[in-house]
Order: C-alpha cells, then sequence, then structure tokens
C-alpha cells in the first residue's frame, strides 16, 4: 500500500472500546496507516486512555474538543485534519466495535480499484444487521427509504458511517458547506458525493450492535435526519442552472397553479369537487376521518389527502376567527369556495410530482436537451392534461399512483442487472406493487395497473430471490387496499355496482348506447386521434428511430394496451363524443412513455408541433383565467337584482345563487343537508334579499302578488312573454367547459369563444 491513509474516529465516553480498538486497528500491520481520534470532551476519561496510547503508536493523533459539538462535526474535524496531513484515503470507523477493523484493507483495496468511496454496507447481499430487532430494522428501513425516494439516492446503505474516500473527492466537494452536525452528515455527504458524479461501491458487512458503552443516536439525531432530507432537497432548488431547459420546467411549474379559481363561486362547473369538500367537512363536524356512507363514492385516497390538508388550511383560518367555530362554520357556508381552493391547489402540487416524474425519465433516456423541452411542453401543454391538473378532481391522484407504479417498475428493471443494486431493485419493486394497489383503492378502474406485477413475474424469473419477495410486497399491498376500501366501503361497493350493472352491457339486457366492444374500440380510437393528434404525430414521426430502451418501450406499451382493453371493455355507455373525457388522460402519459424510449433525434418539426401545442395551451390558460358565463351572469344578478320583492327563477343549474332562509325555506326536506339547515338556524345570508327558486325549490310554490319575476335561461324564450334584460355567451351556442366540450383540437369553435360557458339569457318575465 503506497497511499496514505487516515483512520477518522470520533469518540464520546467510549473507555470501554478504544484502546482495544487501536490496537487492533495498528495490528492489521498496514503500511502508511494513521489514525485521528476526534474526542469531545468525554467525561469518563476516553481522551486520557488515547493521550496514552500515544506514546506507543506514534502515528494515533488525538483532537480534543470542548464538548459534545456532534458526530457529523468531528468526523469533518477528523477529514480537515487528515487532508492537512496529506491524507489520500481517509476512512471513517464507529468506536463501538459495530464495524469490524478486519474490513479495512478490502475497504483501501476498494479505492485502490479505481472506486471514489468505498460503503460498508448492511444492505446488499452478504451484508446483515446482528443483534437488532425487528423495529429497529423496520424503522431503518422506512429512514433509507424516505431519503432515497425524496432525494434520489442510489446508495443503499446511506446511513453507514463505516465509509472510504479518495482525497479527489474532497477537492470537489467542499466540507465547509456541510451544514449537519449530526448523524445525518451521512446521508448529506452521500447525497453530494453521488450529485457530484463520483464512483461508489458497497461491500458487505456484518454490523454487530455495540456491547459496552451507551448508543449516542437519540430522538433528536433521528428527527434531524428527516428534517435534512427536506433540508438538502430544498437546497438542492438552488443549484437549478437557469437556462432554456429549466426555465420550460418552471413555466410550466407555474402554469399548474393558472387558473385554479376557475368560475368561483360556481361550484359545479368542475364535476366531483364536491366530494372532497362537503365529505371531508361533514366527517370534521362529526368528529371522524372516516368518509360518511355515500358521501364519497370513489377517490377514498383523495378524500383523505384532502382531509389533511383542508384540516390544516382550517387550523390557519380559525384565528380569524377570534378562534370561534360558528363563526368559521358561518363564513364556510356563505363562501364554500374557500374550501374548493385548497383541492384544486392540491392538484397543482400533484401536477409538480407528475412533471418531477417525467423529467427524471426524460434525463435518464434522452442525452438531447432540446428533445427532453420538446416532449416536456408536448405532455404538460395537451389540453386534456393541462385541464385535469387544474380541477380537484380524483383523477389527478389517481393517474399519478399509477405512473407512479410504473416509475418505480421502470427503474427496478433499469438496475436488474446490477448485482450491486439489489436493495434499490427490490425498494423499487415494493413501491411499484404498492403505488398500484393504492390506485386501485383509489379507483377501481386502475385495476389494469396491477399489470406490473406479471411484468414483475417475466422480468424477474430468473431472481427467485426478488420474485419471493414480490410476492411479500403483493401480500402487503393487498393488505393496505383492504383497509383502504374498508374504510369507505359503501361508496366503494356502490361504485363497483354501478359500473358493472347500470352501465355495463355484458351484465344488462341493454346498454345505454347499445355500443358493441368493436364499437367501443373504433370510438375510443376516434378520441384518440381528436384529443392526442400532436403526440400521436409525434410518434409517427419518431417511429423510424431504433427503440433505444426496450425496457421502456414494452412495459408502457403493455400499460397502454391494458388501460384500452379495459376502456373498451367497461366505457360502453355512451357515443358522446365528450363524454367522460377524463377517463382518456392516462393515454396521453403513456404515448409520450412511448416515444421517450426510442433513439429520439431532434427534428425540426418538432418546432412547429411544440408550437401549435403551446398556442392551444396559451388559449386554455386564458379561458381558465377570465370569468365564465356562469360567472358574469352571477355577477349581474347580485350587481342588480339585489332587491325586495323580487324572484328568481334560475332554470341554469350550475349557478348556485346566495339563498337566504326564505329561499331555503322552500327547499324540499331530500337537498335541505347541512348547508341549507345551517342558514335557517342561523339566518345566514340576509343581505341577498330576492326568493331563489330552482330545480331543489318545493312544486307549487306562489309568489307574492306583484312580485318582479325574472328567469335565467339557456335558450331564448318568446319575447312576448318575457323581455330579455341581458344575456352573456361566448359566440359559437353551444357551452365550453372545463370539464364537457373541451380538449378536441379539431374543434376550431374554441379559438372563436370569448370564455367558457354556455349562452345565459336573462328575461323578466312580462
Amino acid at each position: 500500500m503506497n497511499q496514505k491513509v487516515f483512520i477518522s474516529i470520533a469518540t464520546y465516553n467510549e473507555k470501554e472500546n478504544i484502546e482495544r480498538l487501536i490496537r487492533e486497528i495498528f495490528g492489521l500491520g498496514l503500511e502508511n496507516l494513521a489514525v485521528v481520534i476526534i474526542d469531545d470532551n468525554s467525561p469518563d476519561g476516553t481522551g486520557q486512555i488515547i493521550e496514552n496510547l500515544k506514546t506507543q503508536f506514534p502515528f494515533l493523533h488525538l483532537l480534543k474538543r470542548s464538548g459534545k459539538l456532534g458526530y457529523g462535526s468531528a468526523h469533518l474535524a477528523g477529514f480537515k485534519y487528515a487532508l492537512a496531513q496529506g491524507a489520500e484515503i481517509i476512512i471513517s470507523l464507529d468506536a463501538d466495535f459495530s464495524h469490524d477493523p478486519k474490513i479495512i484493507p478490502a475497504m483501501i483495496q476498494t479505492i485502490d480499484q479505481g472506486n471514489d468511496v468505498a460503503i460498508g454496507s448492511r444492505k446488499i447481499p452478504g451484508g446483515e444487521l446482528v443483534g437488532w430487532g425487528w423495529w429497529r430494522k423496520f424503522a431503518s428501513a422506512g429512514a433509507m427509504l424516505t431519503a432515497q425516494t425524496i432525494l434520489g439516492i442510489k446508495t443503499n446503505d446511506l446511513t453507514s458511517g463505516f465509509r472510504a474516500y479518495q482525497r479527489r473527492i474532497f477537492d470537489r466537494i467542499n466540507l465547509d458547506q456541510i451544514k449537519s452536525n449530526g448523524y445525518s452528515f451521512l446521508e448529506e455527504l452521500i447525497y453530494l458525493v453521488e450529485k457530484a458524479g463520483f464512483k461508489i461501491k458497497e461491500i458487505p458487512i456484518s454490523f454487530l450492535d455495540r456491547r459496552l458503552g451507551h448508543s449516542k443516536l437519540s430522538k433528536q439525531e433521528i428527527i434531524k435526519f428527516f428534517v435534512t432530507i427536506f433540508k438538502i432537497k430544498l437546497n438542492s432548488f438552488r443549484s437549478f442552472k437557469f437556462n432554456l431547459e429549466t426555465a420550460t420546467f418552471i413555466l410550466l411549474a407555474i402554469s399548474f397553479f393558472i387558473g385554479i379559481w376557475h368560475a368561483f363561486p360556481m361550484l359545479k362547473v368542475v364535476g366531483d369537487e364536491m366530494y372532497f369538500v362537503g365529505g371531508v367537512l361533514r366527517a370534521m363536524e362529526n368528529y371522524t376521518i372516516l368518509p360518511a356512507a355515500n358521501d364519497v363514492p370513489y377517490g377514498t385516497l383523495t378524500y383523505y389527502l384532502n382531509y389533511f390538508l383542508i384540516g390544516i388550511y382550517l387550523m390557519i383560518l380559525l384565528p380569524f376567527f377570534q378562534f370561534s367555530l360558528l363563526d368559521l362554520k358561518s363564513f364556510l357556508v356563505q363562501s364554500p369556495e374557500a374550501v374548493y381552493l385548497v383541492i384544486r391547489f392540491l392538484s397543482a402540487l400533484l401536477g409538480l410530482v407528475y412533471l418531477w416524474v417525467f423529467n427524471k425519465i426524460f434525463k435518464a433516456e434522452i442525452k438531447d436537451w432540446r428533445t427532453r423541452v420538446f416532449l416536456l411542453i408536448l405532455l404538460f401543454t395537451n389540453l386534456i392534461t393541462m385541464s385535469f391538473l387544474h380541477t380537484g378532481k380524483m383523477w389527478v391522484l389517481s393517474v399519478l399512483l399509477v405512473l407512479l407504479s410504473f416509475y418505480y417498475l421502470y427503474r427496478a428493471l433499469s438496475y436488474q442487472d446490477d448485482v450491486t443494486q439489489t436493495a434499490l431493485v427490490k425498494r423499487s419493486l415494493f413501491l411499484s406493487i404498492l403505488f398500484a394497489f393504492l390506485a386501485v383503492a383509489n379507483f377501481p378502474l386502475n385495476g389494469f395497473a396491477l399489470v406490473n406485477i406479471l411484468l414483475i413475474i417475466f422480468y424477474f424469473r430468473q431472481r427467485r430471490d426478488l420474485l419471493r419477495k414480490s410476492l411479500k410486497y403483493v401480500l402487503v399491498g393487498l393488505l393496505i387496499f383492504i383497509l383502504v376500501v374498508l374504510s369507505n366501503f359503501t361508496g366503494v361497493k356502490n361504485q363497483i355496482l354501478s359500473i358493472f350493472t347500470d352501465y355495463h352491457p355484458l351484465t344488462s339486457e341493454v346498454s345505454r348506447s347499445d355500443f358493441s366492444l368493436i364499437d367501443s374500440f373504433i370510438f375510443n380510437l376516434k378520441r384518440l386521434i381528436l384529443f392526442f393528434p400532436l403526440i400521436l404525430l409525434t410518434l409517427i414521426v419518431v417511429f423510424p428511430d431504433k427503440i433505444r430502451n426496450k425496457l421502456l418501450f414494452i412495459p408502457a406499451v403493455i400499460y397502454f394496451i391494458s388501460y384500452l382493453v379495459v376502456l373498451i371493455a367497461v366505457g360502453t355507455w355512451s357515443g358522446d363524443l365528450y363524454f367522460y373525457i377524463r377517463r382518456l388522460l392516462p393515454f396521453g402519459f403513456f404515448l409520450i412513455l412511448i416515444i421517450a424510449s426510442f433513439n429520439v433525434k431532434f427534428r425540426k418539426i418538432f418546432y412547429l408541433v411544440g408550437v401549435v401545442s403551446v398556442i392551444y395551451f396559451g388559449f386554455a390558460l386564458y379561458y381558465l383565467s377570465v370569468p365564465t358565463s356562469y360567472n358574469q351572469a352571477y355577477d349581474w344578478v347580485i350587481k342588480n337584482l339585489n332587491q325586495d320583492n323580487t324572484v328568481i327563477i334560475n332554470d341554469v343549474s350550475l349557478i348556485e345563487f346566495p339563498k337566504n332562509r326564505d329561499s331555503y325555506l322552500l327547499v324540499t326536506d331530500y337537498y335541505c343537508a347541512s348547508k341549507c339547515q345551517k342558514v335557517i338556524e342561523h339566518d345566514l345570508n340576509p343581505d341577498f334579499k330576492p326568493l331563489i327558486i330552482d330545480k331543489y325549490t318545493k312544486e307549487g310554490v306562489s309568489f307574492s302578488a306583484g312580485a318582479d319575476i325574472y328567469h335565467l335561461k339557456l335558450e331564448k324564450q318568446n319575447e312576448s312573454d318575457y323581455q330579455l334584460i341581458s344575456s352573456f355567451g361566448n359566440k359559437v351556442g353551444s357551452g365550453f367547459a372545463l370539464d364537457g366540450r373541451m380538449s378536441n383540437y379539431f374543434d376550431f369553435d374554441f379559438f372563436r369563444i370569448k370564455n367558457f360557458g354556455p349562452d345565459i339569457y336573462i328575461y323578466r318575465q312580462l
């Protein structure tokens, strides 16, 4: 051995171990070996023992510190000292014999073989934890999983303190930039090493729980570990290099938040948001987290996620109402859109996860930054994609869970041949299976995502160890699925029954549209062409290029076909082009993944396709940001018809006016739910004077003589009976909507409208 090696050991109260450890290290007979011990003024006399041993071992160094300043800061001090002494390899080692000194020669040899870092790993084949109970192992695995998932670290054992570093690492990584002073410095340093692109090799070790002395790992250190994860992630954003690619990423991220106020206070314009607001608020009022029967018919996980965020939001609001729950409830009854904003904000946040996943895949698969930018633009400016990432729909989380399942399957396949990454593969397989079951728990139609289990069996058929692990993961995923379903059993059961009885031709005599499976196939093919023409065009353009990554191509095709088969078989109930367009949402993502699997070469036509996609996207963002015709009619009525002795007959179901007590007293008992009851009980909305008559009002209601009667209509009326007071529309007659006539690239009325919403007419009855 020609390289100068320094071993760094941090000590605090290690008198039972330190002398024997020093003798064993120098007893290895290695040349050019020195030991530096950093002692934090151990009250048990550890420092004095080391001082006495210096006379026997001339290459033993002691750094005395004033007090217990932390494990991480101790090693950083040792590293700096070793570097100043000319160390070419630095090895960190624990003082409690959990790290066997006999492994030191193997670690030095690993560095001599051209690796930059050698890690004594408990998390690869051959490595083991000795003396740990199941709970400690479980907690350790959870901590590893959290750090590796959030930070994208490939190292299997990122908290191992038994490491060897080549000097050149510290020529690139400034030790002063490491802020962690405790055990969390281990994860921070390995993150910086991986990010810098250094070569890391893990070698298996048996990690022995300490026999003498006491562990220094406190609850505070565990908390710091998780805090450090998020600090590192936040700091990573500061290292963004601002160029066209990162600018595109940032602009797309910002775009998710544009228009989340769409159509407020019209709360029915975007379909199923009400389940994730009303269901949450009613559960909170009943002091439970579980949804009431039939309150949340689908999207159970979406409900729980919204429950968490709405709970935080309400706690933030409470001080503004002098901590009066009654006043806060009254405010929410009168301004419910204040809560709807939370679930749309959640969709925007989930949109960032979508963006992160695809950016990771594109960077792994595509070298040309122009192509990566083009595919990001093509995907996230697609009309269906962008419209659903601006809503509070169940589909946003459901499709994300499917895509996360796909991503971790792809990650497992990418490292399947690297035996040193077995732990990473296992972790990825677990997450793939878990997310697939969560996707199904959120929405039964996502059952196609479990095709990942068949793919795992096929690709890992020669690895029985991984197949056995995967079987355990399936059982865990199934258990979690059952628990989620049981928490909302009535809603899930009724939804499945409705799909396979009310809507499905295979189990009922007549379907709603009499579609055959062939008809359904042709119809869905037509919709794919109309709603994804730019993505399909790109696929045709790149098709002559060779498939570069079959491990991405084949799973993406299988996911696409599996979902198409499910949609064709189940979704046969309507021939309306715009009916349930939300069901098409996953296709765009799978098509983009298929494109990314080719050896894509950037072409000039991509500029044209990208510009066209951005133009559609820009119009859609504009329409999301401006008042709809519903908003215009609503505002006009509030401003001009708020008068005594006035009756408003509202035939536009998506407009809900603020009803006063008298209006709610006319509502049928079936529709007089919590909001209605609160208005009546507390006489809310007294400032809005007109009597509102709509589809919820009891039949046969009479008005006072001489009342001014106004009608809101979606069609023109005979002007001999009605006087047109005002009208609002979009120039094309039929209404465009975020959740309706939208996303068809060949419907050029899209460029003629002024805003979303239908034509609305306000008449005075003569």
